[in-house]
């Protein structure tokens, strides 16, 4: 008769053997999810990183009264408030924050808006180009940095109103 001993327990997992057969490159758990490739950075944070590459360039175009940071904040708020400006070229983009820094306005919707378009100048649909376009409110506000301006009134006149006015200086 032969004799038995019990086994004996260890913390080691036992070595699992490599799968043999036909299967997929990645097997999946039952139960689990479908993992997805890693993605890149979200299109935010890539054009902010796009920005901060060429921060000399916006500190040179904007004038003192206007801190870089401040801009970036606005720009970013901007693009998170119409994600649609993310689908157009970075080049586009860039182009157009730069002008708007060289205008010394904010793309706050107030001073000045980037806006898209989808087509260039051959009215094909490549890509979508950001512009930049200054609002009322942004050239109020560099018809008062000269000083030569003291007051602005704008008043409302329709059709039939009986008004009389001056022309001043």
């Amino acid at each position: 008769m032969a004799i038995t001993r019990p086994a004996t327990r260890t913390n080691q997992a036992a070595p699992q053997q490599a799968p043999t057969g036909n299967l997929p490159a990645r097997q999946q758990q039952r139960g689990a999810p479908a993992q997805q490739e890693p993605k890149g950075p979200p299109p935010i944070v890539q054009f902010r990183d796009y920005v901060q590459a060429r921060m000399t360039t916006l500190e040179e175009a904007l004038p003192l009264t206007i801190p870089p940071k401040r801009f970036v904040s606005v720009l970013m708020t901007a693009l998170q408030n119409k994600p649609k400006l993310l689908e157009c070229t970075f080049p586009s983009l860039w182009n157009a924050c730069v002008r708007a820094a060289q205008d010394g306005l904010l793309p706050d919707g107030r001073e000045g808006a980037i806006a898209p378009y989808g087509e260039n100048k051959d009215g094909k649909r490549i890509a979508e180009i950001a512009t930049w376009m200054p609002m009322v409110e942004g050239y109020r506000k560099k018809i008062f940095e000269t000083g030569k301006v003291d007051m602005w009134t704008v008043q409302v006149v329709r059709e039939k109103d009986e008004f009389e006015y001056e022309l001043g200086d």
